[in-house]
Order: structure tokens, then sequence, then C-alpha cells
């Protein structure tokens, strides 16, 4: 998702739905950041579940500092051993699932870049048939790395809340109200994601909710 298409889908949103627009008119947005798409950002993303960002930047300083810069491959993963690796923050379950995708990878070169050619859907399709990528970190791959514009970030918990909290407590996944507002953003649920993650680094601001 490139500049161009970001400021579509922001422009999209502000037409379809009213809530959004007041959030893109009175919050700061976050923009998007342009990420490689490569193992060690599914390595980055596995050592990030259930962690603050904060805790999870350390652990990848000191996975950095054991390997050396630049060094996030599959095959020198795979040559330190697991007690190392432990020592270093990273759980016993955690290092599976990087040695898992390390294998994978190994066995099959162009995994990620034939991702790219995949459309949304079969792209996370692809990526939770990894051990340890769950619909969160492949949602999180998908938007961040690959740069898909309609990607909804269902399992996040923030964006969760945020709906609820925007849209009403009858806005549960596979409602009717649910599925009406998916196809409203549609083409650009990543930008709405983008949108209501601004909207919870501001605090939740209070508006008119109609």
């Amino acid at each position: 998702m490139n500049a161009s298409e970001y400021k579509k889908g922001i422009e999209h949103l502000r037409r379809s739905d009213p809530k959004l627009e007041w959030i893109i008119s009175n919050v700061s947005l976050k923009q998007p950041i342009k990420r490689i798409a490569n193992f060690e950002a599914l390595v980055r993303i596995i050592v990030g579940q259930q962690l603050s960002g904060k805790a999870s930047d350390k652990i990848c300083e000191r996975f950095e500092q054991q390997i050396g810069k630049g060094n996030f491959k599959p095959e020198i993963i795979l040559s330190i051993e697991d007690d190392k690796l432990r020592q270093i923050g990273i759980s016993y379950s955690k290092i599976n699932f990087i040695k898992g995708t390390a294998n994978y990878l190994v066995a099959n070169p162009n995994f990620i870049s034939k991702l790219k050619q995949l459309h949304p859907t079969e792209t996370i399709t692809e990526l939770t048939k990894l051990r340890g990528i769950g619909i969160w970190s492949a949602s999180i791959f998908a938007m961040f790395h690959l740069n898909h514009a309609d990607v909804f970030a269902s399992a996040d918990s923030s964006i969760a809340k945020a709906i609820l909290l925007i849209y009403g407590d009858h806005f549960v996944a596979g409602s009717d109200e649910w599925n009406s507002l998916m196809e409203r953003w549609t083409p650009f649920r990543t930008v709405a994601c983008f949108i209501l993650w601004s909207w919870v680094d501001a605090k939740m601001p209070k508006f008119y909710l109609g």
C-alpha cells in the first residue's frame, strides 16, 4: 500500500463511514511505513506475540546481537542451540515456531515471493499453515510487510474494542451489522484498521456517535 493508495482509502472511508470520517478529521492518523517482507519480519512477529512493543524490541535486539546484524536467515537460526535462544528471552514454544518457519522456508525458498502475488484472503490462508502464525500474525504480516490494502485485523484486541465502543455491542463478528460494516470498508479495510488504531492511540476521544 503506497501513499497514493492510502490516500484513496482515506477518501473512500471518509465518504462511506461518518464515524471514521470524524476520526479522520479530528485525530492524527498513523501513516503506512513500507517494511520488507522476509524471514526476519516473521521472526519478529512471532517474538512479539503477547508481548509489549518494548519487550519485543529488547528481545529482538538481543537476538540480533546473538547472530550478528543482517543475519536473520533460516539456515543461521537453525544452527543455534535452543538453550541459547531461550537465554535471550524467547520461550521454547516460540523457538519451535521460529525454527519450524525456518525449516519451511529452507524447503520452500520462494514462499514469501509467492505470497506477494496472492489475494489477501489467500495470503492469510497460506501464512496460517505455518505453526505459530495465527490470524493476528498473518494479518500483521500481510498489512505491514506485504502492503495489502484490504486486510482486516480481526484478531487484534484494540480493533475489536474500538468497534464495540464506536459502533455498539451488537457489532460482533458474523452479525449482519458487522458484515455491512466490512462491505462499507472494502477494499480498504487495512486503512480502516489504521484509523481505528489511531483513535485508540489518541486515548479514544469521545465524539458524537449518532
